[in-house]
């Protein structure tokens, strides 16, 4: 084993401390992407159906939902 390696080596301490340092970050910057990604496509689903909305009046499936309403009750 190379000396600098060694666990009673004057900066063994201090390497290996750095190093932990780097990985928490590491693993803290992957966490930001990944809620970064969410937070995108909440937006971008949330865009889609302001789009739909204003195009439509309401969501898709509202209307469906109005429409079959109004086509049983007057069937009734």
């Amino acid at each position: 084993m190379p000396r600098n390696e060694r666990l009673n080596c004057p900066g063994f301490v201090d390497r290996y401390k750095r190093a932990v340092t780097a990985y928490q970050d590491q693993l803290a910057e992957e966490r930001r992407q990944r809620e970064d990604a969410k937070r995108r496509q909440a937006i971008k689903a949330v865009s889609r159906l302001a789009r739909l909305t204003s195009r439509y009046g309401a969501a898709p499936t509202v209307q469906r939902r109005i429409g079959c309403r109004a086509a049983c009750s007057s069937r009734a």
